[in-house]
């Protein structure tokens, strides 16, 4: 049986102020604490009435746009919001290349913006959040969301049903279409980053009793906070497990990528080159001699800043840009080897996201 119109009312949009106990027609019960996992950068901290908390009399209600202040932000439709800015590609329209990149090099990537990446987790999260209480969405499709002028996916028009595996599946199926389809629908699928087309294999193929980490996928993680994931499983892994569980640090480490070819991945850029050979390397295709490797790269990441002449000067995101679009696949397996090992809700990612709107 369906459950009264929700019309987003799960999200507390960027402000405790987007609905007030006097815009509704009944006091408003106190909001149900959180998992430990699920809590949030406090800008983003949602209104956490569950769909039992709507009386069926307010079925027709829309919620009011979200707002900073008193400046109400404007909503804007899906297809609107992504007609650009969508992928970024490097070397862009103007030539820039990746930092240290060799000028005879001829490799074209394709990068997510931020933008996107703040739009797809938010789609993912107001999912979740209902599946975490034991509702899903029914059948929707792109008509059903709107985007707040702070880049933020909310649905509308939709009531909801009770939870069971098949309606899981369902909302992670329509999930998918609308990234793919809409969001995606300039490019090809060859074009859209490998970290990201992992992200669609998970919502598509291995759904059920993963909203954790899909919802907190290292393809969405902002590019600036990639490092701080990494070295926390790092530092994990190697000192925590290395310690108190070194067979569980085997099967984690055993299903990273790269082993056996990264250093020739990394041939024709200056940079991965002078990390490569700053000190004798382990290349025979172990795990730990690739992780090792990428945490001095960066660790001591811009230790060349203006030293190397081919590079010049660079910022620290130019090196973390790199690692990306080098080994796309890294941080995404490592978060999935963790979660199927039952380490990676400790390490707490779900931290490391922000949604700045002017990105």
């Amino acid at each position: 049986m369906e459950e009264p119109l929700l019309s987003g009312l799960v999200r507390a949009r960027t402000s405790t102020r987007d609905i007030q106990p006097s815009e509704l027609s009944h006091p408003s019960p106190p909001p149900t604490a959180e998992p430990p996992y699920s809590r949030r950068h406090p800008c983003l901290v949602r209104a956490r009435s569950s769909p039992r908390d709507v009386h069926s009399s307010e079925s027709s209600y829309s919620s009011p746009p979200p707002t900073t202040g008193s400046v109400h932000l404007p909503r804007e439709t899906l297809i609107k919001y992504t007609e650009s800015n969508v992928l970024e590609r490097v070397p862009d329209e103007n030539g820039k290349r990746l930092v240290g990149e060799c000028k005879d090099s001829h490799e074209l990537y394709w990068i997510v913006t931020e933008r996107i990446k703040r739009l797809v987790r938010s789609m993912i999260q107001e999912a979740d959040d209902l599946h975490r209480i034991d509702y899903c969405l029914p059948k929707f499709t792109h008509n059903n969301w709107e985007v707040t002028g702070n880049g933020l996916a909310v649905f509308k028009g939709l009531s909801t049903l009770k939870k069971t595996d098949q309606l899981v599946a369902q909302n992670y199926d329509n999930l998918h279409s609308v990234i793919l389809k809409i969001i995606f629908r300039k490019f090809t699928m060859q074009q859209i980053p490998a970290d990201f087309r992992s992200l669609l294999y998970l919502m598509k193929h291995e759904r059920i009793n993963n909203g954790y980490l899909i919802r907190n996928c290292a393809a969405l993680i902002p590019l600036e906070n990639r490092i701080l994931f990494f070295m926390k499983a790092y530092e994990h892994i190697s000192f925590h497990l290395a310690r108190k569980d070194a067979d569980m640090k085997e099967e984690i480490m055993k299903k990273l990528p790269y082993s056996k070819r990264w250093f020739e991945m990394l041939k024709g850029n200056h940079l991965l080159e002078y990390s490569l050979n700053y000190k004798t390397r382990d290349v025979s295709g172990s795990a730990e001699g690739f992780m090792e490797f990428y945490r001095d790269s960066n660790y001591h990441r811009m230790d060349k800043n203006f030293q190397i002449l081919e590079v010049g000067g660079y910022e620290a995101e130019e090196f973390e840009l790199l690692c990306l679009v080098k080994y796309p696949l890294y941080l995404t397996s490592l978060q999935e080897a963790l979660h199927a090992n039952g380490q990676l809700e400790g390490l707490r990612p779900h931290t490391l996201f922000s949604f700045d709107p002017s990105v």
